[in-house]
């Protein structure tokens, strides 16, 4: 692994330019939280990094190839257990037992076995970021992972994932400094032009 780095890169769309010519150094295995209000370019940003969306100029180097990524939207499937979320994306790589143990930890037990489509939005950010954590990925890309949950099971899952993460390099989206306070690490905030380290 290496660190990623971003080398003048820009991207528009439409006449709309959301990201101009930045450069930047984003160190392995650490958090990076990337803050700004709603609709500035921290998903932009967040998705140019994990390769979903292409520069118009510039480049990305640097990204490692196992990733996961929590999305704003859950993206779960409802028909599926929380359990069975997770088991899709590890395969036989965990046994049940320690799925079960993540689980339990975002106080979830109760509910793994019921399809995902009765579970509150909570319930679901939480599944969201178990299969992330348990897919066991280098680098993991959290876009407004800890939004619609209560500050209890927020402090849990936050918690939750700064045991999982240490080792990892973690790009975190957020418009809340609480929470980008609460998971350290490098802090960028909008809007980003130009060069930084």
């Amino acid at each position: 692994m290496s660190d990623i780095l971003l080398d003048r890169v820009s991207k528009s769309f439409g006449e709309n330019r959301i990201i101009s010519n930045l450069s930047l150094r984003i160190p392995e295995k650490s958090v990076t939280c990337i803050l700004g209000p709603s609709g500035c370019g921290k998903t932009t940003l967040l998705n140019l990094i994990a390769g979903i969306l292409s520069p118009d100029s510039g480049t990305i180097t640097g990204v490692p190839e196992k990733r996961s990524f929590v999305f704003q939207e859950d993206r779960l499937c409802e028909d599926f257990s929380g359990y069975r979320n997770i088991r899709l994306v590890t395969g036989n790589k965990r046994s049940k037992e320690d799925i079960h143990r993540h689980l339990a930890e975002l106080s979830l037990s109760e509910e793994r076995e019921k399809p995902v489509r009765e579970y509150s939005g909570g319930m679901k950010r939480r599944i969201a970021l178990a299969r992330a954590i348990c897919y066991d990925a280098d680098c993991i890309f959290l876009d407004e992972p800890f939004k619609g949950l209560d500050p209890d099971r927020k402090k849990e899952t936050m918690d939750y994932v700064r045991r999982y993460t240490e080792s990892k390099t973690v790009l975190f989206v957020t418009h809340d400094e609480s929470e980008a306070e609460y998971l350290g690490g490098l802090r960028l905030s909008f809007p980003l032009t130009g060069s930084g380290n």
